[in-house]
């Protein structure tokens, strides 16, 4: 697909945070309350849970796509751990980079419908953590894409999705509760672990298979 799949990706992420707002605003206004982004950060229905895996896988591809392209450059450097390890920083740095600009997008794109909060900004932190950890363990499994779709069936159960690091719509929530330290220490540390595993992971690799 080339060059275009980052622009297609970064569209249907944009479009599926679009249809949520759309669907949280009507609910505000018919309840005659004042708009307030914050309401983009709830999930209260199956449908929200779908809309916020879709807007997170669509900001896994954006994300590995580019990662797709440094991998060919590993088979060069059969043994070589140093090399290796240089190649490794640059795709977590990458991961960090392009991570960052696609929340920003989704910051972007919804502050302009409402009020703008510190809950509001706490959602967006968590959400660019959460996505972090999340497409770090999809490189461990090697892009196993099948793994969102169970991801998906199984954030729509109720409580489930209370627990999930990937349903970070509960990111406004979690500030309402008062318990955004241990959620926010909870991702960082999985994301140290995600990351050493990985890490791990590639230094042992056999290329030559």
């Amino acid at each position: 697909m080339g060059k275009s799949s980052v622009i297609i990706w970064l569209f249907l992420g944009a479009v599926s945070l679009w249809i949520k707002q759309s669907l949280d605003l009507t609910v505000w206004k018919n309840e005659g309350r004042s708009l307030n982004v914050a309401a983009v950060f709830t999930n209260n229905t199956p449908a929200d849970s779908i809309l916020w895996i879709s807007y997170t896988l669509f900001g896994a591809l954006f994300v590995l796509r580019k990662i797709s392209n440094m991998r060919a450059l590993y088979q060069l450097f059969p043994g070589r751990i140093t090399s290796r390890k240089r190649l490794i920083i640059k795709e977590m740095t990458t991961i960090y980079q392009r991570t960052g600009a696609y929340v920003l997008l989704g910051l972007l794109a919804t502050i302009w419908q409402g009020h703008f909060t510190s809950g509001t900004f706490y959602s967006f932190l968590y959400a660019w953590i959460a996505l972090v950890f999340l497409i770090t363990l999809l490189l461990i499994f090697e892009n196993l894409y099948g793994v969102w779709l169970l991801l998906l069936i199984f954030s729509t159960v109720p409580l489930p999705s209370l627990f999930s690091p990937w349903m970070y719509g509960h990111g406004y929530e979690i500030w309402e509760q008062g318990t955004t330290v241990s959620h926010t220490t909870l991702l960082l540390v999985l994301i140290t672990g995600s990351v050493f595993i990985y890490f791990t992971k590639m230094k042992t690799a056999d290329w030559g298979k």
